[in-house]
């Protein structure tokens, strides 16, 4: 069943980071045209984000159930009887590294930088087309 989430988690990640870069591509190919797309581009960015990094949560919170049922019963087994270890990783990891914990985040303020950014370029790129230019003096 670790095998099986794991997996999982591993095809959400895939999804992920085909949909970003997919949208972030979108983004940088109509940089320079109305504000809308890009919002909503990114907001679709960041909804998926939030989506999938809750995917991979929940996922990664299975394995992690799963060890600890592993766990329970390696305790309740004679002391004679050893079994392998399910996972290779001897050290306990550093959670919030782990991609599935770490790169919605970043992806996801990612978006929020973005969406940030074109907001106010979007403000003083209008403000210079509604300038009225200066007619120039006759001579």
């Amino acid at each position: 069943m670790i095998k099986h989430e794991n997996e999982l988690v591993n095809q959400r990640l895939g999804w992920m980071f085909t949909l970003q870069g997919l949208l972030f591509g979108s983004v940088s190919f109509l940089w320079a045209a109305s504000v809308l797309p890009i919002m909503v581009l990114g907001l679709i960015g960041l909804i998926s984000c939030i989506s999938i990094g809750y995917t991979l949560a929940r996922g990664l919170d299975a394995i992690k159930e799963l060890l600890a049922i592993a766990r329970d019963y390696k305790k309740s087994l004679p002391p004679n009887i050893s079994l392998p270890p399910l996972i290779g990783a001897r050290r306990k990891a550093v959670e919030w590294l782990l991609p599935g914990r770490l790169l919605p985040w970043a992806l996801g303020l990612g978006w929020i930088a973005i969406l940030a950014f074109r907001t106010v370029t979007w403000r003083s790129h209008l403000q210079k087309l509604t300038q009225i230019p200066a007619r120039p003096t006759p001579t």
